[in-house]
């Protein structure tokens, strides 16, 4: 038996690679005396919450794996949603490739990352990131997503 001054949280988060991939990931964070103690992230396959069920069903269609994922495409460059991590609140952070092509041959590749908090305009977005939102940020994700970004700046 724990302690009544020791406190775990359990929360998941799950990475959604190019071609379809998804890992899970369950971190549990661990308070002692109202202080942060320790983390524990665990890879799992089975015991996925809702989020994670929803979003293994989204990405299992075929047209979730199509290839065309480019951001940008101008001349012999172009920009591609390479990587999606989903965090506990909702918010999606995406690793894109700039990839530039010579003669259609990949000749260099950079990576660079953005966030993207629920409830952003994510029109201009790949089709990748707009199905993945649209799982994701359900009315109650962004309704505790506003409120704990509004109490986090409230609290001085």
């Amino acid at each position: 038996m724990k302690p009544s001054n020791y406190l775990e949280k359990k929360g998941y988060t799950y990475t959604i690679r190019e071609n379809g991939d998804m890992n899970a990931y369950e971190k549990t964070t661990i308070f002692k005396d109202g202080k942060f103690k320790e983390s524990k992230v665990k890879s799992i396959i089975e015991g996925l919450d809702n989020r994670g069920v929803a979003l293994l069903s989204e990405i299992s269609k075929p047209d979730f794996i199509v290839k065309d994922n480019s951001i940008t495409s101008e001349g012999d460059e172009e920009t591609k949603a390479y990587q999606m991590e989903i965090l506990e609140d909702g918010q999606i952070q995406v690793r894109c490739a700039d990839i530039v092509l010579k003669d259609g041959i990949e000749i260099s590749r950079t990576y660079h990352r953005k966030v993207l908090s629920p409830n952003d305009d994510v029109t201009k977005e790949p089709k990748k990131i707009k199905k993945i939102s649209s799982v994701v940020w359900t009315p109650e994700v962004v309704s505790d997503f506003v409120a704990a970004k509004s109490a986090a700046l409230e609290t001085p």
